[in-house]
């Protein structure tokens, strides 16, 4: 069964990803933990060299050892894996996107029978961006998760309902274009890849559950003073406006089991040392990409779309398709591009908000 649900707020939950400068205070928002530093007398330079970010305010990342790696192989971490959610939560539903990340989990399910409560997807349905700029922006729901779906055995993992919710309404985007709820509720100013589809707030059809996201890929960097691989983890690898509400967990990248990233990160990195590609530094680069797409992920969904490139563009560092809708809004709404611009430049501490780093560091730890 398939259904759609349109949104009606943005997440105002902000209990899974959280910033701290390390010394036992935590914050919802980067911009909280920038001004808290900056109100101690912090330069910029200490707060950047201290500011870290993590899931649950749990800190065990830090206490565990990266460089031994986990001996069972990749397909049984990814099934007990789903299995441990399974276990533990009395209902549990998936993220779909029809991406690399949630397709394997997916297939993981429908793989070892493994029963999934309900998937939910997204969409954007607003008025005027028309049917053809819809087509790209809503591309990976139409071209790949649903004719997936609906061609997938789906009784073997217990027929779960299917929700796709809906972006359908321009002034539901007037909150996460709000300077209050920018401080207090996103690390981020503006949506990167397109419109705040992860922004919005969702509920699983039963309200105790919990709803798994793909989330996230291995970065694999290498030392050459060292001649060690090395791995880090950022707030910007599919946390900010993922992690931000209380019942979602994350899948390949949690502090409950670091195993399963640690086993990622090996993964690539004994692919990289056997290669010798020691001087590969695209780690988010297409062929980088495409390595862990083949060791890691099953399925790999196809990227026909003319915006799915993740090429950034333009001084706020955008990819093409969150540049064409922001284009497009201007023309539609453009007291809402006002917002978003007015967003950008709110000043903290004497800073534009879109000046400061994009990023927040959660680890970077060595693999050898």
């Amino acid at each position: 069964m398939i259904q759609t649900v349109s949104a009606k707020t943005f997440h105002h939950s902000d209990r899974g990803l959280y910033y701290h400068v390390q010394d036992g205070n935590f914050f919802p928002t980067k911009w909280l933990a920038i001004d808290y530093a900056f109100n101690r007398g912090w330069t910029y330079a200490e707060v950047f060299d201290k500011i870290r970010c993590c899931l649950y305010k749990d800190l065990s990342f830090d206490f565990y050892d990266w460089t031994k790696e986990p001996i069972e192989p990749w397909d049984k971490i990814l099934k007990d894996r789903l299995q441990w959610f399974r276990d533990n939560y009395n209902y549990i539903a998936l993220a779909y996107s029809g991406g690399a990340d949630s397709q394997v989990i997916l297939d993981t399910a429908l793989k070892y029978k493994i029963k999934l409560d309900e998937v939910i997807s997204f969409t954007t349905n607003l008025q005027g961006l028309g049917d053809e700029f819809h087509a790209h922006l809503n591309w990976d729901l139409m071209q790949v998760a649903l004719p997936v779906l609906k061609t997938a055995n789906l009784s073997d993992i217990g027929n779960p309902p299917i929700n796709i919710w809906v972006m359908d309404d321009w002034d539901l985007l007037k909150q996460g274009y709000s300077e209050n709820y920018v401080f207090n509720h996103s690390s981020r100013t503006y949506e990167k890849y397109g419109t705040p589809l992860c922004g919005i707030a969702v509920e699983t059809l039963n309200k105790q559950g919990i709803l798994i996201r793909g989330s996230t890929h291995p970065t694999v960097l290498y030392d050459d003073k060292l001649d060690k691989f090395y791995m880090e983890i950022w707030d910007t690898d599919n946390f900010i406006c993922g992690n931000q509400t209380d019942n979602k967990r994350s899948f390949f990248t949690s502090p409950e089991a670091p195993w399963v990233h640690a086993k990622q990160c090996h993964v690539i990195k004994n692919y990289l040392r056997q290669n010798k590609l020691f001087s590969f530094t695209g780690a988010r680069g297409k062929d980088y990409r495409r390595i862990v797409q083949t060791l890691l992920r099953a399925r790999v969904m196809n990227k026909k779309s003319p915006f799915f490139s993740k090429h950034h563009i333009g001084s706020l560092n955008i990819t093409r398709k969150a540049h064409a809708f922001a284009k497009r809004m201007y023309k539609i709404y453009p007291e809402l591009f006002k917002d978003l611009i007015g967003v950008n430049n709110t000043l903290l501490h004497g800073e534009p908000l879109y000046k400061y780093p994009e990023g927040v560091l959660m680890g970077r730890y060595y693999l050898e």
